[in-house]
């Protein structure tokens, strides 16, 4: 009895993917991607000559959010993304290096961005911040000589401090760079 509900059964009915035409084998399944092999590189090109990820989105026609969301998912792709963002900082950055080695306002235009404490142009009112701490530490010695009240030292000495910390907070939010290159 077994023979015969064996033979009565219909043969499952699994199509394997040698039975699809060649054309269907090689397409792949779901959505096309945005930023195909190509388009990433275009955005990566155009990165690294200065554009921005929009002005690059703009160009090969996606969202700006299309680049930073494949930047979040694909490793290789956020790396190179990366590498084209200091491209455009630093290639620019070794031509002025190569000029200022010809002309010395090159090298006066490099030091006053680099170093602006040192060798920024200053208007004739402004005061540095190694001014201001100077100036500091000369009032609380003129202070401490004059009051001797340690209650009444500890009040002005936390006022003056709370004022220089609001100075110096105003002087970093006004200044174009906080620190030089270390």
């Amino acid at each position: 009895m077994s023979t015969q509900t064996q033979s009565t059964k219909t043969p499952s009915t699994k199509i394997s993917s040698t039975a699809l035409p060649a054309d269907q084998q090689s397409k792949p399944q779901g959505r096309p991607e945005v930023l195909d092999q190509a388009k990433r590189g275009t955005v990566c090109a155009l990165v690294a000559i200065g554009c921005s990820r929009s002005q690059a989105a703009e160009y090969v026609g996606c969202s700006p959010s299309t680049i930073t969301r494949l930047a979040q998912r694909n490793e290789p792709f956020a790396e190179q993304l990366r590498q084209a963002e200091m491209q455009r900082e630093v290639t620019p950055l070794k031509n002025v290096v190569a000029a200022s080695g010809r002309s010395w306002r090159a090298g006066a235009w490099l030091l006053e961005r680099m170093y602006p404490d040192r060798y920024g142009r200053r208007q004739p009112d402004a005061v540095s911040r190694g001014e201001v701490i100077h100036f500091a530490e000369q009032m609380g010695r003129i202070i401490r000589s004059h009051i001797h009240d340690p209650f009444g030292l500890q009040q002005v000495e936390g006022q003056m401090k709370r004022l220089i910390e609001e100075i110096m907070g105003e002087y970093r939010s006004s200044s174009p760079h906080e620190a030089g290159p270390s």
